[in-house]
């Protein structure tokens, strides 16, 4: 099928789904949004692929919290006492670390 026949259908689906959640115009300006905002991704050679990953798990995490705090009394400290969370945590720096300096070595080349 062409391409100008499938990206217009495909638009009109999307806001016509996007309309059709909650029957809000602004249901359509957050789709629209993040479009834009994928658009600039795509753009600054970013992959949107962690984003889409982030906005799926944050519900998620945000319950996983909410119940952690409740358990400790809103005591935050409880997130860093496991030692398994410990090692997450450790793990991530680490990650952020060599992934930075990968991207600094790529900027010097």
């Amino acid at each position: 099928m062409p391409t100008s026949f499938v990206f217009p259908t495909v638009a009109i689906l999307c806001v016509y789904g996007s309309y059709a959640i909650n029957n809000s115009v602004f249901d359509i300006f957050t789709m629209c949004l993040f479009g834009i905002i994928g658009f600039i991704m795509l753009l600054m050679d970013m992959s949107p692929i962690p984003f889409l990953i982030a906005f799926v798990l944050a519900p998620m995490l945000e319950k996983g919290l909410r119940r952690s705090l409740i358990i400790s009394d809103g005591d935050p400290l409880i997130l860093f006492q496991s030692p398994i969370a410990i090692f997450f945590y450790v793990l991530t720096i680490f990650a952020v670390i060599s992934l930075t300096r990968g991207k600094l070595k790529k900027l010097k080349d």
